[in-house]
Parts: structure tokens; sequence; C-alpha cells
């Protein structure tokens, strides 16, 4: 992506952010928009942890197609069990990806006790 959509995807998720828009239309917004500027996104995905007593964090989806999966997910702890398993398996690890795609992993992000995971899915014949 050149520069100056570079810019304006930056600016209108600042922009955005700071307006305190839901966080699945900031997902949905942002997916869009970079597919509107040629990067062909298929899925996206954000998990932020939280401070819940019960859950550690939400997640975020935003697919291409229409799907039966809620837009807006809650996980507790996958330290351990079903969901240490899962997260094992989970195609937004490093080096796992579903077979035609690119991930695009973008790090956890935030100040210790926060994070942010964000792993963006595009159509490639080129996966590797």
């Amino acid at each position: 992506m050149e520069l100056t959509p570079r810019l304006r995807l930056m600016n209108w998720l600042v922009r955005q952010g700071l307006t305190g828009l839901p966080e699945n239309d900031l997902l949905r917004g942002f997916c869009q928009r970079c597919c509107s500027e040629g990067l062909p996104l298929s899925r996206g995905l954000v998990f932020i942890d939280t401070l819940h007593p019960v859950f550690e964090g939400r997640g975020f989806r935003w697919n291409d197609t229409e799907t039966n999966e809620s837009d807006i997910f809650e996980y507790g702890s996958t330290a351990e069990g079903d969901a240490a398993r899962n997260w094992r398996r989970t195609s937004i690890r490093p080096g796992l990806r579903p077979l035609g795609s690119r991930s695009i992993s973008i790090p956890r992000l935030g100040t210790r006790g926060s994070g942010l995971h964000t792993s963006l899915h595009t159509h490639s014949p080129f996966a590797h």
C-alpha cells in the first residue's frame, strides 16, 4: 500500500478510535478500507486482554463473506485445558496458517497486564 492511502487509513483509525467507535465497527471499517486500497483481506481478528475476573479477553472478527460466527466473543484463560489445546492449533500463531492464505500478524502491544494481538489473513496463491 502506498504512503498516502496508509496515512489516510491511519488518520481514519485514530479519529474513529478517539470518537469511541465500537471495536467491531473499527475492525470492520479498517478491513474494508484495506480491501478498497487493494489489500485482498479475507479475515481479520483482534484479541484484547482484559482485567475481567472471569474472561481473559475479548475478541473481534471480520470476514469478507457472511458467516454464522459472532463478530464479538469473550474467552477465558488459554493456559490450560481445551483452551490451551485450541490455542496451540490456531492459525494466528506464527508459522501456522490456513492453506492458500497469508497471515500478517502484529505482535502484542500494550503495557504490562494488557495486550492486543491482531491477525489479518489475505487471499494469496503464494502462501508460505
